[in-house]
């Protein structure tokens, strides 16, 4: 497997059963995405959301 962080990567994980996290209308979600993209912030380690 390889490590996301070797080539700059972020990875966060969400916990759920649907489609379209980024439209799921989860703060969670929501405000990690805003981060990245606004403030180019990535998630922290271990970064988890639950649908």
């Amino acid at each position: 497997m390889l490590d996301p962080g070797s080539i700059g990567a972020a990875v966060g994980a969400v916990e759920g059963s649907q489609y379209g996290a980024a439209l799921a209308r989860n703060s969670c979600i929501n405000d990690a995405l805003a981060d990245y993209l606004i403030r180019l912030k990535t998630p922290g380690d271990g970064a988890r959301c639950t649908l």
